[in-house]
């Protein structure tokens, strides 16, 4: 994080030096938060997902109505993904010689899960602006973000109906969960943010924005003995069900509009020069 600050630092420096020459030096900051209810869930799952994101921007203009800088992008997020599945043992009732229940059978059982991280990237963007009115205009941004994060989690809600378990007494809540694996992830980000701004005062703009286009690449990365020793040590079902977690790792693409997945943003730009 101090590399990425200090190369902040030194981007950001000739433009401050240039503005004071050619062009009008501004700041914008947007951000947006959603959480919404999950259908069909109980006491043992997770209720909401959650999503927040907020991005400053340091912008030069250098003419008819282009401008060029520096961006970031501060995000953090709780998404419900798709159910993870398992098997439970099914035990004889009839012990053996030795006294212990052998394993007859196995049924097999779903476990809700969700993807929690937050991070913070850097990128840099081309915006053109088009002037709709006196007071309002639409921009147009072109941007590349790279993010990386080391504070992942995968949170699995363990289903606790088998009649083997008992609740822990001396547990904050009677079901102790979820459990968590870490990850790391990174993103590459490119894109076309849409923006509609209207001039409050001759320093201050309001704008709403979203990600019209984007194109995300995905990497999540783990590591394999730790996922194997939490699996082993935790989870209510056979060692090798750690393949079932793996698929969740790896890269991930898409490309399209960003809206329904980040939300709209609400912007203030400020033109203090």
């Amino acid at each position: 994080m101090k590399k990425s600050l200090l190369l902040l630092f030194f981007l950001t420096l000739p433009l401050l030096l240039f503005s004071q020459e050619k062009g009008k030096l501004w700041i914008e900051l947007d951000g947006t938060y959603w959480e919404k209810s999950l259908d069909n869930t109980g006491n043992l799952t997770a209720e909401k997902e959650r999503f927040g994101s907020i991005r400053p921007y340091l912008g030069l203009g250098i003419g008819k109505g282009w401008s060029l800088g520096l961006m970031g992008n501060y995000q953090s997020y709780d998404l419900q993904q798709e159910e993870l599945i398992g098997l439970r043992a099914i035990y004889s009732d009839t012990p053996d010689d030795s006294g212990f229940y052998p394993v007859v059978d196995y049924t097999q059982v779903q476990y809700p899960i969700g993807m929690t991280n937050e991070f913070f990237g850097f990128g840099a963007f081309v915006q053109k602006s088009l002037a709709l009115g006196k007071k309002t205009s639409l921009n147009f941004n072109f941007y590349g973000l790279r993010e990386k994060s080391e504070n992942g989690n995968f949170e699995v809600y363990p289903n606790y109906s088998s009649s083997w378990y008992y609740p822990c007494l001396n547990c904050l809540s009677y079901y102790p969960g979820p459990y968590r694996f870490g990850f790391e992830e990174s993103n590459w980000r490119f894109g076309l943010d849409l923006a509609f701004a209207y001039e409050l005062k001759s320093w201050m703009k309001l704008g709403v924005r979203a990600n019209f286009l984007e194109f995300r690449k995905q990497s999540v990365l783990f590591d394999d003995e730790y996922i194997m020793g939490a699996t082993d040590a935790y989870l209510p079902y056979p060692n090798y069900e750690y393949m079932a977690i793996s698929n969740y790792y790896g890269d991930r693409y898409d490309f399209g509009s960003a809206v329904t997945r980040e939300g709209v943003r609400i912007s203030l730009l400020f033109l203090p020069f």
